[in-house]
């Protein structure tokens, strides 16, 4: 069985009700409650990273799909990568196996970001993080 996030909001105890004046982000997140994770979309990809829903469980997807594309995004290039580039070093930090991949990938697609300005600068910030939680710091 492939996990959704109506599985996952039922294993923390959540049950999703729909709700009279929902708000855009809530009719989007009931729209795909149901679709299994490791077949969302990049929009809906990079926006439950960009909301820091359910980043655990996202994570492993998240690399995947950097590691094909770096600069993969819906609305702007580089759009997974800045969400990503936000993410704490705590979450780094409990999974060291899919951080060192994404350091590598970083240092693999270099030239490639590096036509992308503001993709310089998500890369720089996401390095730090990746270094830190590697170093234990």
């Amino acid at each position: 069985m492939k996990k959704t996030f109506r599985q996952i909001d039922e294993s923390n105890g959540f049950k999703w009700e729909v709700e009279p004046d929902e708000s855009a982000l809530e009719s989007w997140h009931r729209s795909i409650l149901d679709t299994p994770i490791t077949e969302l979309d990049i929009g809906d990809l990079c926006r439950s990273v960009r909301q820091d829903m359910y980043t655990s469980e996202l994570l492993p997807i998240v690399v995947r799909e950097l590691d094909k594309e770096v600069l993969v995004g819906f609305l702007d290039d580089a759009e997974l990568l800045k969400g990503t580039s936000k993410l704490s070093e705590a979450v780094w930090a409990k999974n060291l196996l899919l951080t060192q991949k994404m350091l590598n990938i970083l240092r693999r697609d270099k030239e490639l970001i590096a036509v992308e300005p503001r993709a310089v600068e998500y890369a720089q910030a996401l390095e730090r993080k990746l270094l830190a939680a590697l170093n234990g710091k």
